[in-house]
Formats: structure tokens, sequence, C-alpha cells
């Protein structure tokens, strides 16, 4: 096992994807970048993106992206979707309430997502395309022909390389003291909160978690994140060895910041205004949703991320943990958006149409 010491996770910082960084210059300094991504955003199939049409390392890029990693284990692959499959709506409520909090308490890391505007302006819309993001890697067929998930992970590769490019261009990030944007420890802590994160907090709502499906899980986003180009050496095998990485970040990353306290506030927003339309009543009393969020993330995380304090709902959350109800609150029966779709249903029947383009304009502090 690798040991995460300062000095490692400080050379990771200085290291980003040069696969996908060399792809996304060169389109640039080509003039292909934007008929290249007009191409990409319609393309939603492992076996439907036509590369031929553009120069050598573009179709590089692509076939050197779209194969598995030959230590990829078919059986703990197919157990690992089935274990998603299994847990869906909790680990979608996972992802709202620990992993995507648990990213923002990297100070750094969410000083890019401030700059670049992807999360802090369009909230609802970012979210919907993280979830469909995490069904499309996920399913069982994901990485066959038919499948969305050799597709999906090389657009959003792209996304970062763009959104590097862009930021390193603007002339206004200090890499000597934030790290490279999106550089390598930050895409391990990423890793971890759609892995070993989610782990933790399904058990802390009740949910029995076996060995064996610990890692399957675990190998499963594992492969997803050597495909999105993580290095090998900050992806772990076991959950021990997860948690050493995730201590060691924290250790360094987790810092209270503006930028980290606005994200949680504009996504604890959207989705206080989510569960308007809920059935559970407990789901739009007022202070549920902060409330909930402290259970999830603890004292501490909560505090640095400035929640708002717990109300009395509070309560009624350790009685239902206590009498292992807990799992069963959350159905998101009824969300409020535009057309008060199901949170869940608005994910699957968007399969396809959220494209993962990659940002046309990303001048430092303007919208794209």
């Amino acid at each position: 096992m690798t040991n995460f010491t300062t000095a490692y996770l400080d050379e990771k910082r200085c290291q980003t994807d040069p696969l996908a960084d060399e792809v996304i210059r060169q389109l640039f300094g080509e003039n292909l970048f934007y008929p290249f991504n007009e191409v990409l955003k319609n393309t939603s199939k492992n076996n439907t993106f036509e590369s031929t049409s553009f120069p050598p390392y573009v179709q590089d890029y692509f076939q050197q992206t779209a194969i598995l990693p030959p230590w990829a284990n078919p059986l703990l692959l197919k157990k690992g979707s089935q274990f998603f499959d299994k847990h869906s709506e909790n680990i979608i409520l996972m992802l709202s309430f620990l992993s995507l909090p648990y990213c923002y308490a990297n100070a750094n890391g969410a000083r890019v997502l401030t700059s670049s505007q992807r999360i802090g302006n369009q909230t609802k819309k970012r979210l919907y395309e993280t979830a469909q993001y995490i069904f499309e890697v996920s399913r069982n067929d994901a990485f066959d022909r038919n499948g969305a998930g050799f597709i999906s992970i090389q657009k959003v590769r792209l996304m970062h390389a763009t959104i590097r490019y862009y930021i390193c261009k603007s002339g206004s990030w200090d890499a000597n003291t934030f790290g490279e944007p999106l550089n390598q420890e930050d895409l391990a802590m990423t890793h971890l909160s759609f892995s070993f994160v989610v782990l933790q907090g399904l058990r802390k709502i009740g949910i029995s978690i076996s060995k064996d499906e610990a890692e399957a899980y675990l190998h499963l986003w594992k492969v997803i994140s050597y495909l999105m180009g993580v290095d090998i050496n900050l992806l772990t095998d076991s959950e021990l060895d997860a948690y050493k990485l995730d201590r060691a970040i924290q250790k360094r990353q987790f810092v209270k910041s503006d930028e980290g306290k606005n994200l949680t506030a504009a996504l604890l927003t959207f989705l206080e205004e989510s569960l308007i339309e809920a059935q559970n009543p407990l789901l739009t009393a007022k202070g549920f949703v902060p409330s909930y969020a402290r259970f999830i993330l603890g004292e501490k995380l909560a505090d640095l991320l400035e929640v708002p304090s717990a109300n009395w709902t509070s309560n009624v959350l350790n009685i239902l943990k206590l009498s292992n109800a807990f799992k069963n609150i959350f159905s998101f029966e009824k969300i409020s958006d535009e057309n008060s779709k199901l949170l869940l249903q608005t994910i699957r029947k968007a399969e396809g149409k959220a494209n993962f383009s990659l940002p046309y304009t990303q001048t430092w502090g303007e919208a794209t």
C-alpha cells in the first residue's frame, strides 16, 4: 500500500491528467475545440462516437480510454453494480447530503468549483448531471458496447481538462498556493466521496453492508476512477486503506472557506425547495434538511461548512435510527422541480439528455 505522506500528497497536488489535458490543449491550438464539442455533446452511448473525423490525438484518446484495465475483475464489477442497483435511491441521497458537502470541505477544491461556476449558479442542473453520471457508470451494462459508461467518463474527463485549461489561461490561479486545479489529490478525494464515503453514509442510516459488498463497490469505483485518470496509487482496494487516505487528505485540505460555505448553502437551499411537496411530513418540517445534513456529516464537518444548527427534528432522526426505520424515511416521493417530477424519475428519464458538454467559455469569474 502507498504511504500517504505529506510529501507524497504534495507531489500529487502538482499533477493533473496529462492525456486529457493535451487533447484539450491541441484542440484549442488548432481551433477544433468548438466543432469537436458539438459532436461530443450529441453522443450518449459507448459505440456511437465517431472520432475518425478528428486528428489522431483525439482518436488515440478515445481508444486508450475505452479499455478496462487488466486488473478489472468482471465478477466484482457485476457485484458492485448489483449493490448500486439495490441501494441506488439511498446512494443518490448520500450524494446530495454527504458526497458533495464532503468535497466542498476541501477549500482549494471548492475554489475551483466556484471559479468554474459548475455548481454555485446551477445547483439543480449540476446535481442531476452528477446523479445521472453515477447511474451511467454504475449500471451492469456500463462498459458494454451499448452502455454509457465509457463515453460518460471520457466526457467528464475532458470537461475537467477544459476547466483546468480555462483556469490556467485566466492567469488568476496561484498553483504554488493552491496546487494545480483539479489535481490528483483532489481527484482522489472525489473518488473517495463516491465510494468509501458513500459506504460510511449508508451504514449511518442503518443499512447493513457485508465485507464482500463493500469490496465489490470499492472495486467498481476503483475501475471508474482509473478510467477517469486518477493515479492508480491513489486508488485503494480495502476500506481500511481508503480510510487512511481519507484521514490524510482531510487533515491537509479540510479548511473552512467562504467557497465551501456558499456551495453548501446553495445545495441545502435546493434540497429544501425539492422537499416542499414530499409526502412524508417530517421532510417538509422547517429545519429538517440542516438537521439531517448534520446527522449525516457529523458535527465537526457540519460546523466547518457552517450548516445551520439542528432543531427538534434531530430528536426524531435519533429515534428513527434507534428503531432501524431511518433508512426508509427518504423515499423522495415527490420533490418540487419545474415539472413537479420525482427526483429519481427525473434522472432516469433524462438518461442521455444531460450531455456533459464541455464549457464553451470559462473566463475567471464570468458565467459559462
